[in-house]
């Protein structure tokens, strides 16, 4: 990619995510930033941001930003970043995660990531309830992250042939039977795991979602022109 690369913060990024996806919990936020910083990795081998992904019992935290939100069960801005301080390739891999997670909701996240070998490896022999910072290391999520699939194009295409999101890929998203396979798996637990009350077709489901896609495209638009 001809673009430098430029690392930069979490509240810049979570800026965007904001900015594009709109209000949110905070942990979605939190589970988003995880695999911007994942995806990013695996793409174009360099971090996006420069802070730490640790291996909380609830998945993937960035500290510093949950300093932040600490109290806010819902977060509608983030004025402590600037998404302009973000290339055009950072924008698109940020279109391309919002494009293929936007949907779902930060439990199911949560529950994704926990599926995931990069928070896995992190807390091997920990109690699942266990306190934790340990980080999640860079090597950790390029190496799960290569060779699967972001918004129906793998980490090695997207390297190969830039990370403009295009139209969302007409075949079966494995994610999204990924993320229906998990959220079974949690039917008849205890009350804190998500209900299936919604189903599949719910809101809580992944893939390329044809609104966000749509959404996005129009902002990129405007911000290309701008």
């Amino acid at each position: 990619m001809s673009e430098p690369v430029t690392v930069a913060t979490a509240d810049d990024v979570a800026a965007v995510l904001i900015q594009e996806l709109g209000t949110m919990d905070a942990m979605k936020l939190q589970k988003l930033l995880y695999y911007c910083q994942a995806w990013y990795l695996a793409i174009t081998d360099q971090p996006l941001f420069s802070e730490t992904v640790e291996a909380w019992r609830d998945g993937p935290v960035v500290q510093p930003i949950f300093r932040r939100h600490q109290g806010r069960r819902l977060v509608s801005d983030w004025r402590s970043g600037d998404p302009s301080r973000l290339n055009e390739q950072a924008r698109q891999l940020i279109d391309l995660v919002c494009m293929s997670y936007g949907r779902m909701s930060g439990d199911d996240l949560s529950k994704l990531t926990h599926s995931e070998q990069p928070w896995r490896e992190a807390r091997r022999g920990m109690l699942p309830a266990a306190w934790s910072r340990k980080p999640i290391s860079h090597s950790a999520m390029k190496k799960f992250f290569r060779g699967r699939q972001l918004a129906g194009r793998t980490s090695a295409d997207l390297a190969a042939g830039g990370l403009a999101p295009g139209a969302p890929s007409s075949t079966a998203d494995a994610l999204s039977e990924r993320i229906s396979e998990i959220r079974s798996s949690f039917r008849g637990q205890p009350a804190e795991h998500p209900d299936d009350s919604h189903g599949a077709t719910g809101h809580s489901t992944t893939g390329a979602d044809p609104e966000i896609v749509a959404l996005l495209a129009k902002r990129r638009a405007k911000r290309m022109a701008g």
